[in-house]
């Protein structure tokens, strides 16, 4: 599994209930990587970056990116999981759709400062 780009499924086990997650970032030198989430459009929803149906072959109706939900993971975690649970990998973005969702990551108000932080130390410095 590469890193930024790739995509997959994560979330509850127990129930399958699972949304689309994305690498999106590089990984850093001490190997973590930006991870967030797909969730699906609702009224109060961050309208930072909407995707709509077909932009991912996974998304199948209007949907944005849950900023809030961002987080930054070791990859070899997530290629450990994903190594024991091959079924939860997905296609990997189009250039264009992770160039919207990286912006997003510094746009978005919902963003917390240790994802924005690491970021900027990957792309910005």
């Amino acid at each position: 599994m590469g890193p930024c780009g790739y995509t997959y499924l994560d979330g509850d086990d127990s129930t399958e209930d699972y949304h689309l997650h994305i690498i999106a970032s590089d990984q850093s030198s001490d190997g973590f990587v930006i991870v967030v989430s797909v969730s699906t459009l609702y009224r109060f929803a961050d309208r930072t970056v909407l995707l709509r149906a077909g932009e991912h072959p996974r998304i199948g109706h209007d949907s944005f990116i849950a900023y809030n939900f961002a987080k930054v993971q070791k990859l070899s975690d997530i290629t450990a999981r994903m190594t024991t649970r091959p079924k939860l990998v997905k296609e990997p973005c189009t250039a264009e759709l992770l160039k919207k969702v990286q912006a997003g990551i510094l746009e978005s108000e919902q963003t917390e400062n240790g994802v924005r932080n690491l970021f900027r130390e990957i792309y910005l410095r």
